[in-house]
């Protein structure tokens, strides 16, 4: 059933790090584009809204095609040396102090979420180089010269 639900997600993307106050979900999409470089228009928006989760509320944009998504997705280490104030000069100070960072990661079922933050705890007791996901697929790396290795369950974690 993971699987169905995953791939109901294809196109999907969790934007993290954008305060509750700003309420223009599309236009937050097409400003983080427009930082990035990427050609996105409304028309490449399926839908946009933020979940309600227990620390912070992302927000899920579900774009028309995988080929957006996935450009998004190439172009998001880019925001590392982004800030907040940089996409929106125009916040409140408060909102600036909110928030610092902004995060672009896949949409993940729960399931698969819970794999990666387990994986990622492994990556810093230093028994992982490193996780990640592609396309809702969980992905780590146990040594330098190794190949990434795909991660189905937490057994298969446990077997590394």
């Amino acid at each position: 059933m993971d699987d169905f639900e995953q791939y109901s997600r294809k196109n999907s993307l969790q934007i993290v790090g954008i305060t509750e106050s700003i309420r223009e979900n599309e236009n937050v999409v097409l400003e983080i584009a427009d930082t990035l470089d990427l050609q996105v228009k409304p028309d490449d928006i399926d839908i946009c809204h933020r979940v309600k989760r227990k620390k912070s509320s992302p927000i899920i944009v579900r774009f028309v095609s995988h080929k957006v998504k996935s450009s998004f997705c190439k172009q998001r280490v880019r925001l590392r040396n982004v800030q907040f104030a940089d996409i929106f000069p125009d916040a409140t100070a408060a909102d600036r102090v909110q928030a610092s960072k902004i995060f672009i990661n896949e949409n993940l079922t729960a399931f698969r979420r819970e794999l990666v933050g387990k994986a990622n705890a492994r990556k810093q007791e230093l028994s992982l180089l490193g996780a990640w996901t592609i396309d809702g697929k969980v992905f780590v790396k146990t040594s330098p010269e190794g190949r990434p290795i795909r991660i189905y369950s937490e057994r298969d974690l446990n077997n590394l």
